[in-house]
């Protein structure tokens, strides 16, 4: 009964990682306008007017790391579904696009709404450090849990 209690406090106990400082990297927004792919399968013809639902804002982000902190050479992009967005080797001056999608689908929660970059060692067992970007029902856009403007 006394090893159960240990492991379960041991399990708990574990620190969090901790916050990349904003003074080490910028994150840039890219916004663009885009029109949503219709699929082929749903796409009904009776008349050749094409009548879509225009373009729609859609976000991209560029991560450029000013600062690496010793033990921190590869980075991990995370979706909140755990899905692997990217995994990339880094040094300071490093610099990297991504695409989080439509910004409708991420406040509507339709698509991935949060995204982790776990800042690594080389040999992927250890977390430094992480930015945390969040997307509110809302609009707001937070990294690292401060507000950063509104979608």
């Amino acid at each position: 009964m006394n090893i159960i209690l240990v492991l379960a406090i041991a399990f708990f106990a574990q620190e969090e990682t901790p916050f990349k400082p904003s003074e080490e990297f910028e994150l840039s927004m890219d916004y663009d306008l885009r029109t949503r792919p219709v699929p082929e399968n749903y796409k009904i013809d009776f008349e050749d007017r094409r009548k879509g639902i225009g373009p729609l804002p859609f976000l991209g982000l560029t991560l450029k790391v000013l600062q690496t902190r010793p033990g921190e050479e590869r980075i991990r992009i995370t979706d909140n579904y755990k899905d692997v967005v990217a995994s990339k080797k880094i040094k300071p001056g490093f610099e990297f696009s991504f695409e989080l999608g439509f910004t409708a689908d991420m406040k509507d929660r339709v698509k991935a709404h949060e995204y982790t970059i776990l800042f690594q060692t080389p040999d992927r067992k250890e977390n430094i450090s992480r930015i945390v970007i969040h997307v509110a029902e809302d609009g707001t856009f937070l990294v690292n849990n401060e507000v950063r403007g509104r979608l």
